[in-house]
């Protein structure tokens, strides 16, 4: 695992280091928690990331109002 502490989170360049890469909030993309097999969504989870990493273009991440929420209030909490 590569760990990057110095880029803040949400920026142009952290979302450019996550292209292409499976995230911990996108891993279950990837196996099943019920049976640790492959999910329904891998083939498709990995065309995108690997579509990321061919083109550097990043597709728009889901946001909504409680975690724009938690992202304004990060620092205080």
């Amino acid at each position: 695992m590569i760990v990057i502490n110095d880029v803040d989170q949400n920026t142009q360049e952290w979302l450019e280091l996550r292209a292409g890469v499976v995230t911990a909030s996108n891993f279950h993309k990837l196996i099943s928690a019920a049976k640790g097999d492959y999910s329904k969504q891998a083939d498709k989870y990995a065309i995108k990331l690997i579509a990321e990493k061919l083109t550097g273009e990043i597709d728009e991440t889901y946001s909504n109002a409680a975690m724009e929420r938690g992202i304004i209030m990060e620092e205080e909490a």
